[in-house]
């Protein structure tokens, strides 16, 4: 039979571990989030700036699809090269209608 203090260790301990791993998993869980946030931000303001760009040297929307329509890579590129990532925004006039 063990001592009581042995059981007592290996109980702190177990408990120890448990609650490292939960406070891992919770750091974990928020850095990457908050990651996801930052590189959606990032995104948003270059987004804002490079039709911001677009608006001041053009003077309207017009062809402003073309401009910022994601790229297709062609067959040969399409083995090596990753789809575009499209932004969850859209660029809408004052009425809110798709420019």
């Amino acid at each position: 039979m063990r001592s009581l203090a042995f059981r007592l260790i290996l109980g702190f301990l177990l408990i120890s571990l448990v609650g490292v791993g939960l406070v891992a998993a919770f750091t974990r869980w928020a850095t990457v989030n908050e990651f996801e946030r930052l590189m959606l931000d990032q995104a948003e303001d270059d987004f804002v700036a490079s039709v911001a760009a677009y608006y001041e040297s053009h003077g309207s929307w017009d062809g402003v699809e073309q401009q910022f329509r994601p790229q297709i890579p062609s067959a040969e590129q399409s083995t090596t090269a990753k789809k575009p990532h499209q932004p969850p925004f859209t660029l809408a006039n004052q009425e809110d209608i798709v420019i």
